[in-house]
Formats: C-alpha cells, sequence, structure tokens
C-alpha cells in the first residue's frame, strides 16, 4: 500500500518542480500508514481477546478456579486450576496512535449464558446470527468442535479482521473461510479491548467486565479447593481400538471423585494415574467418539471438574512387506519392472541402477509405488533437470540392504542401515525384511518450504487422514558421516543434532504445522528404530520431509550431513 502513495508523491514532485513543499503530503501518507499498522494490531489484540474469552467460558462450563492474575505490559496472564491460560489486553496500549490522534473502532463481541444452559456469542450486546442460528461458544459436555458450524455443538470461537475495500470490521464463524460484515466502520473513534477490567479485589473470586457490560465471575483456588491436573492432554485424546493409555494425574485436597464416559470405555483412577480404554471394533454398540468428565470433591464439599474428549479409530499400517501388499500389479516402464510386491521395488545396486537412475540419459519416468487399498499412501518420486526423476533429486525407496558395520560407508550404500541387534533379511522395524530409504533435503541455500518443494507421500485417493506415527533411523551411509567424519562432514561433536522435520499440508496446500524427530542429539547418534509421532500434524493429505542441523549455518556450504534416512511401518488412522 505505502508504495502504491509513493508512486503518486514521486508523480507530484515530478509536475511541481524541486521548490514543491511536501510535507503536508508525506504526513498523510505516514497517517495513512499509522493507521493500517494500528488496524493489524487491533485484529491481533480482538483475536487474542476472543480466545481468552473463550479460555473463560471453559473454565466457567468446567468449574475451574483461577489460581493467579499476572499484570503483562499489555494486560493479564490468568492461570485456571486445569493448568491453562489466558492472555487479556487491557486496551490501552495500540488502542491510539503515538501523538494522541483517535485509534480505531471495533465490534463489541462477548458471550452470554442462554436459557439452554449453555454460552452463545453475542455482538454489540445482541445473539450473534449466522444462517439463522446463535454460534455457541461452547461445546456440549466439553465438545469442542474444530468448525464454529452455527447450530452445532462447536465451541470455535470467531476471528475478526478488516476489509480492506470497505474498512468494515468482518467476522468469520467458520475458522475464516467466509466473513460477514459487522456494519461496524474500523475508523472515527477510540478501539479499546474487549475486556473493560479484571477485578481482583475480593479474596473469593476474580470478576471479569465486558466492554458491553457482563460480567463474568470466576473463584479463586484456595488451599481447601481440590486440583485434578492430568498431564499430557491437549484437546481431542486418541486411542485405537481396544488399547489404552495411561496419563500421570496431579491430585490434591480428592476426598471423592466420580467419572462419567462414553458407553463402551473404561476409566479408571489410581495413584496418580487416569488410564483410558478404547472399546473393541467389535463392539459395535459402543460410542466411538464422547467425553469423559471426572468431578472431584474435597474435604469441605469443595468441587471442580475435569473434561476432556476421546475418540477411537482402527491404524492400518504401511508395511512394506510382501505379505501385506494389496496394490496392483502396474509396471514400471521405464525400466520394464513389474510390480507385483513390494521387494520388486528394491533395486538391484544401491547406487546407478537402472530403476532408479535410468540407463544413462537419465528417467523420463518416475519410479513410484502406492500402498493401495491398505493405507493408501502413496509417492512418486522427484522429477527436475536433465536427468529427470532420478533418485540424486530426491525421492523414497524401497530397501531390505543391511550390514552390521557402517564404517567407510558412503553413497554407494545410501540404501543401507545398520541397526542394533538386527541381521540381513530382518532388519526392518519389528524385524521385517524391508523399509523405505528416504533422499532430498532443502537447506539454507534453498529455503523456499512449501507444498511440492521438498520428498514425501501423499493419500493417492485425495482423501485428508491422520497418520498416527512411523519409525525412523539412520543409514548406514549418515551413520559413518556421524561416527567418523567424511570429505563433507566432521564427525560428530558434543553439540551436534540432526533432526528430521515433517511438514503437514491439507488438500488446498494450507499447512496443518509440523513435527520432528532427531537422528542425533548432544553428539549421540540413533541406530535403532524410533518412533516419530506424527498425529501433531492432524489430518494432512500430504507429508513432506526435510533436515535441519547444527552444521546448516548460513554463510556455510548448507547442510553437510548425508540427507538421507530410513522409516517403516507407517500407521494411518481409519
Amino acid at each position: 500500500m505505502k508504495k502504491f502513495y509513493l508512486s503518486i508523491i514521486s508523480c507530484l514532485l515530478i509536475l511541481t518542480g524541486c521548490k514543491y513543499d511536501d510535507t503536508d503530503l508525506w504526513n498523510a501518507v505516514d497517517d495513512i500508514t499509522d493507521r493500517v499498522d494500528l488496524l493489524e494490531q487491533k485484529s491481533a489484540q480482538l483475536n487474542g481477546d476472543i480466545a481468552a474469552l473463550r479460555s473463560i467460558v471453559d473454565a466457567l462450563q468446567n468449574n475451574l478456579t483461577v489460581t493467579a492474575v499476572n499484570s503483562t505490559e499489555t494486560g493479564y496472564e490468568i492461570k485456571f486450576s486445569d493448568g491453562t491460560t489466558a492472555t487479556i489486553s487491557h486496551g490501552r496500549d495500540g488502542a491510539q496512535g503515538e501523538k494522541g490522534e483517535a485509534g480505531v473502532s471495533a465490534p463489541a463481541i462477548s458471550v452470554k449464558l442462554d436459557s439452554d444452559g449453555n454460552y452463545y456469542w453475542t455482538l454489540d450486546g445482541e445473539w450473534l446470527i449466522v444462517e439463522g442460528n446463535k454460534v455457541r461458544a461452547n461445546g456440549i459436555d466439553g465438545a469442542d468442535g474444530a468448525q464454529g458450524i452455527p447450530g452445532s455443538s462447536s465451541g470455535a470461537a470467531p476471528k475478526v479482521r478488516v476489509n480492506p475495500d470497505t474498512k468494515e470490521w468482518e467476522i468469520s464463524v467458520d475458522g475464516g473461510t467466509s466473513w460477514t460484515g459487522t456494519g461496524v466502520k474500523a475508523e472515527g473513534k477510540d478501539g479499546d479491548s474487549m475486556f473493560a477490567s479484571v477485578d481482583t479485589t475480593d479474596p473469593s473470586f476474580v470478576k471479569f467486565v465486558m466492554a458491553d457490560g457482563s460480567e463474568f465471575k470466576i473463584a479463586r483456588f484456595d488451599e481447601t479447593a481440590p486440583a485434578f491436573v492430568i498431564e499430557g492432554i491437549d484437546g481431542m485424546v486418541g486411542i485405537p481400538y481396544g488399547e489404552s493409555t495411561a496419563f500421570n494425574v496431579t491430585a490434591t485436597n480428592i476426598a471423592n471423585y466420580s467419572i462419567q464416559k462414553p458407553d463402551g470405555w473404561k476409566v479408571s483412577y489410581n495413584e496418580g494415574k487416569l488410564t483410558v480404554t478404547a472399546p473393541i471394533k467389535e463392539n459395535t454398540y459402543a460410542e466411538k467418539t464422547g467425553a469423559v468428565s471426572i468431578v472431584v470433591i474435597s474435604g469441605n464439599n469443595k468441587s471442580m471438574i475435569v473434561k476432556f474428549n476421546v475418540e477411537t479409530y482402527e491404524l492400518k499400517i504401511l508395511t512394506f512387506e510382501d505379505s501385506d501388499a494389496k496394490f496392483r500389479a502396474y509396471t514400471l516402464g521405464y525400466c520394464s519392472k513389474n510390480i507385483t510386491k513390494w521387494s520388486d521395488l528394491i533395486a538391484g545396486k544401491q547406487y546407478g541402477d537402472p530403476m532408479l537412475y535410468g540407463t544413462g540419459y537419465g528417467m523420463d519416468e518416475p519410479y513410484w509405488w502406492y500402498d493401495e487399498n491398505n493405507t493408501f499412501i502413496k509417492h512418486v518420486m522427484n522429477g527436475s533437470d536433465e536427468y529427470g526423476y532420478c533418485f540424486w533429486n530426491g525421492g523414497h525407496v524401497l530397501s531390505n540392504y543391511y550390514d552390521a558395520n557402517f564404517s567407510g560407508k558412503s553413497f554407494n550404500q545410501q540404501l543401507e542401515i545398520a541397526v542394533t541387534g538386527a541381521s540381513a533379511g530382518h532388519a526392518g522395524h519389528n524385524g521385517s525384511a524391508n523399509f523405505c530409504i528416504q533422499n532430498g533435503y532443502a537447506d539454507n541455500y534453498n529455503t523456499s518450504i512449501g507444498m511440492g518443494k521438498l520428498t514425501g507421500f501423499f493419500f493417492g485417493d485425495d482423501t485428508e487422514r491422520v497418520i498416527d506415527h512411523l519409525y525412523v533411523t539412520n543409514t548406514s551411509y549418515a551413520l559413518n558421516s556421524l561416527a567418523y567424519g567424511d570429505g563433507f562432514n566432521s564427525a560428530a561433536k558434543p553439540t551436534t543434532w540432526v533432526k528430521i522435520v515433517a511438514y503437514g499440508w491439507d488438500k488446498s496446500g494450507q499447512s496443518t504445522g509440523t513435527a520432528e524427530v532427531y537422528l542425533c542429539k548432544d553428539g549421540k547418534f540413533i541406530n535403532e528404530w524410533t518412533k516419530f509421532d506424527l498425529s501433531p500434524l492432524g489430518k494432512v493429505a500430504k507429508v513432506e520431509f526435510n533436515f535441519a542441523a547444527s552444521d546448516d549455518q548460513k554463510g556455510s556450504y548448507g547442510l553437510n550431513f548425508p540427507a538421507y534416512f530410513a522409516y517403516d511401518d507407517v500407521a494411518v488412522r481409519f
């Protein structure tokens, strides 16, 4: 935007000559720029306050207590008895410009308790109505949907922004997919926080007063109040059919407790451990999703409730084993290789084989594989430069190569691993035969990370799913480099680290998050199969992998570590 105004100024200067006094014009440009910056700050502040209000609603619904109220430079940090926090702005910083000019107006967003016992979002004191329905601010029995669907059990918080064309505040209840005008112009009067005040004068409770005059009170924690803090639960707890997961619990002042759970589930608490067991797949009467509620009561009858959501699923595993092959037979035309089982995808030579490099003139078709009718994970070799789809451009290749000794190994043994306790034909995870090798990376000399920029795999049936985990380990080539050094890389020092970074992408190409696991940390490298949790990525259409390392610094030659790793047993939630 500023470049546009600068262009206008340049034209005016040319037309009026060097004696033109442009002070007023520059002041106008600065005022516009300051106002744009102020709008952006205000949008960020409002979205932060909305998230904080949502946390307060959760605290009210779950009977949480306030354990601390800490002042910050821009407001307050509120800590609750379940370990969560809410950050509230006090509205003074950023509400007005540095020169004392008027700030920006903002829509008055709040929540209100309805007759059905649920809280709903309000706008300027009235119910926020979308498609004829009020938008709930809390879930049913703690259920917290991922989408802000009007009239649903979703408790997703709305988002706000300023429309750059109309200069009007807009609101979204579907995560930013669609926006609705509020009728409030983002100009003309002072802006302020959604919160008018946070009153901590009463020793029994904290009072939150909203800009629209509504109030919420949350009891303070004291030494006689019960506490039941579950570690490791953040939103939905996913557990495979018939399996159990145990969580550590910090509990104080608990004289009695009760547990409510979905049908078919088992939940028990004993000596600081909360164990949750999913129903078996054959139990058709069991609920696949639901909420667990735990009510704890102290000796003086003070109580609190802790809620979290659970879901169960089937895990399907991509093993790369011939006995598990469910895909249809196909032919790699460039090398005339018929693929009927996983082992058919293993190259006869680790380097220079026609399956990976063509017949001397590169490959005009990609090496590929597809776990059809099982996990539906598919991989297609990367292609670039005059040699097309050769393995040195990056890709995932089947292997069963193994040698217990990794000393002196190089790119000539690029498909080989050396796993502790393994043997030839049994080097894969859990003693299986086959596994997969990735080659490919982007370092400080190639920092453009985005969908399709790295090598990885995707769902061939165009469906988004959660990839629960896979198992990874170093290749022999990488182990030799870490243990002894090579012509590019020094042997690992106590400060050396190398990690794999996984990037999740949805079908629209938007990032779903990242996850990472170390191949080397504090100078110590792994040579055993290590679980890599990919569930934080959420539902993905594609996952791509990259490397980060302590030697990958700007001004060096980029990543010096051999960009290979092995993986096996990819688990997908169905």
